[in-house]
C-alpha cells in the first residue's frame, strides 16, 4: 500500500507537469514572464469551510466534512451518516461566497455528494473611457461551480475521491462554462498518527467568453458603405473576439501528525504543498486543539502569497443521539484588505 500512494503521489505530479504549465510560476524559457493572472475562474482557489483556513489552508491531509470537496475529495469518504453542509464567507471588496454540499453513504466503503458554490458581488459601476464616472448603470459579476461526488475507502488505510462539475464564469452579459474534475487520495500510515493527502483540481478544457455585449454596433469603420441605404456610412455589428482561457490547475500535498491524542484532549498539526498553474509554489502550516471532543481552537500561517499570511478560528460541536452539530468561525488578516470571514455549519443525521 505504501508503493500505491507513493506511485499515485508521483502520477498525479506527473499529469501536472505534463499540463504544459510552469509551476514555478515563470516561463519555461527563463525571461522572467510571470504567469499570474493568465488562468481564469479565480474564485476556484477560494477554499469554502473554516477549519481548514484557520489553520492556512494546511489541509489535504485533514479534512474529512464535506469542506473536502475544495481541498481533497477524498476526505469525504470518511463521512459514514448523512452530513448537510453550508459555508458563508466575507470576502473583500464586498463579494461573497456560499457554498452548501450534501454527502450520503451508499454502502459501508462508499459515498456520493453533491455541492454548489457561488462567488459574486453586485451593483459594480459601469464605467468606459468616455465617462470614467459611470454611466448610471451597474453590473454583477455571477461565477458559480456545480457538481457530484464519488469518494470511497478502498482499504481501511487508503481512501479517494472524485469529482465532476460544471464551472461558470459570469459578468454582465457574458459568460463562459465548462465541464472539469477533480482528483484526491489520502493514506492513513498507522505509524504514530500520520497522514498523507494528494488532490490534483480543475483538469478541464479551456473555454471562451461570449454573449451580448460582446456584440457591438460602431459605425467607426472608414470606407464602408452600405447598398441599403443609398451609399451613405452605417453602423456595422461587430463581434469582439474574446481570448480562450483555462482554469487555474492546482496540485496539492499534505502531510498531518497527531501530536496529543488522549480521551480529552488532542492536539493536530498539518503542512501542505501548494504549486498552481498560474502563481509559483506556496505552502501552509496550520494545528488543531479539541478539548473534550466538544472545542476546538485553530491556528495557521500560508506561505508564498502577497495577501494572506496568519490565521485562526474555532469550532464547538454539539452531539446527541441522532444529531450532530458543528459551528465553525474563521479570520484571515489581510495586508491590504482588511479581514476574510467564515462562517460554517455542520450537521450530521
Amino acid at each position: 500500500m505504501k508503493k500505491i500512494i507513493i506511485l499515485l503521489g508521483i502520477s498525479l505530479g506527473s499529469l501536472f507537469a505534463q499540463s504544459g504549465t510552469d509551476v514555478t510560476g515563470t516561463s519555461s524559457g527563463g525571461d522572467g514572464f510571470s504567469k499570474a493572472g493568465s488562468a481564469g475562474g479565480q474564485f476556484l482557489k477560494i477554499g469554502p469551510g473554516a477549519r481548514a483556513n484557520a489553520m492556512g489552508g494546511a489541509a489535504t491531509a485533514v479534512v474529512n466534512d464535506l469542506s473536502a470537496i475544495h481541498w481533497n475529495p477524498a476526505g469525504v469518504a470518511a463521512i459514514d451518516d448523512i452530513q448537510v453542509y453550508v459555508s458563508y464567507t466575507s470576502w473583500f471588496a464586498d463579494y461573497q461566497q456560499n457554498y452548501a454540499a450534501i454527502a450520503a453513504p451508499i454502502n459501508d466503503d462508499f459515498t456520493v455528494s453533491v455541492f454548489f458554490l457561488s462567488f459574486g458581488v453586485n451593483d459594480i459601476p459601469v464605467t468606459t473611457i468616455n465617462r470614467p464616472d459611470g454611466t448610471g448603470s451597474n453590473y454583477s459579476v455571477n461565477d458559480v461551480m456545480f457538481g457530484a461526488g464519488f469518494h470511497g475507502n478502498l482499504t481501511e488505510q487508503f481512501s479517494f475521491g472524485i469529482n465532476a462539475k460544471y464551472v461558470q464564469n459570469a459578468f454582465e452579459t457574458v459568460s463562459a462554462g465548462g465541464f472539469a474534475f477533480d482528483i484526491g487520495t489520502m493514506y492513513d500510515t498507522n505509524i504514530e498518527g500520520i497522514k498523507l493527502g494528494f488532490s490534483i483540481h480543475n483538469l478541464s478544457a479551456e473555454r471562451t467568453y461570449s454573449g451580448t455585449a460582446l456584440q457591438v454596433q460602431t459605425n467607426q469603420i472608414d470606407n464602408v458603405k452600405s447598398p441599403d441605404n443609398g451609399g451613405t456610412q452605417s453602423d456595422l455589428a461587430v463581434v469582439v473576439p474574446a481570448w480562450p482561457f483555462s482554469l487555474p490547475l492546482i496540485f496539492r500535498a499534505g502531510l498531518s501528525k497527531d501530536i496529543i491524542d488522549s480521551e480529552k484532549h488532542y492536539l493536530l498539526a498539518s503542512a501542505d504543498f501548494v504549486t498552481m498553474s498560474d502563481a509559483p509554489e506556496q505552502f501552509a502550516l496550520g494545528a488543531e486543539y479539541t478539548w473534550n471532543d466538544i472545542l476546538s481552537l485553530r491556528g495557521g500561517y500560508y506561505y508564498g502569497n502577497d495577501q494572506l499570511g496568519l490565521s485562526g478560528g474555532a469550532g464547538i460541536k454539539y452531539l446527541s443521539g441522532d444529531f450532530d452539530g458543528t459551528l465553525e468561525y474563521s479570520a484571515n488578516p489581510t495586508n491590504n484588505f482588511g479581514f476574510i470571514h467564515r462562517l460554517n455549519v455542520i450537521m450530521d443525521f
